[in-house]
């Protein structure tokens, strides 16, 4: 790593080896690859290349995108032909950001 201070430059190296990887570790993959659809989302990128990348992304990790989606498959059949409304809660934008459910509990 190297960067600024106030004291002048600042540079140390990191030695990352095999030896840590931990299945108890598994989450960090699936942060990751969240954090890079949202760097190729929020950074206003166009193209195939990206939307081919958010996809990949979005296969590969399990992730909802703006380009994949879930289907949700139940094993009752209904054959009523009647169709059934159901109000799904979701939180606000503004909840989804670091320490927006927090700010959500408050007002409640």
């Amino acid at each position: 790593m190297s960067g600024r201070t106030v004291n002048g430059k600042f540079r140390k190296a990191v030695s990352v080896t095999d030896s840590l990887e931990s299945a108890d570790n598994i989450a960090v993959r699936y942060l990751w690859a969240r954090e890079r659809i949202k760097q190729l989302s929020d950074y206003g990128e166009f193209g195939e290349s990206v939307k081919d990348e958010v996809t990949q992304l979005g296969l590969e990790y399990h992730l909802m995108t703006e380009y994949t989606s879930f289907v949700a498959v139940d094993s009752e059949k209904r054959n009523t032909g009647e169709s059934i409304t159901v109000k799904q809660p979701l939180l606000c934008p503004r909840c989804q950001q670091p320490g927006g459910r927090e700010l959500l509990r408050s007002k409640i």
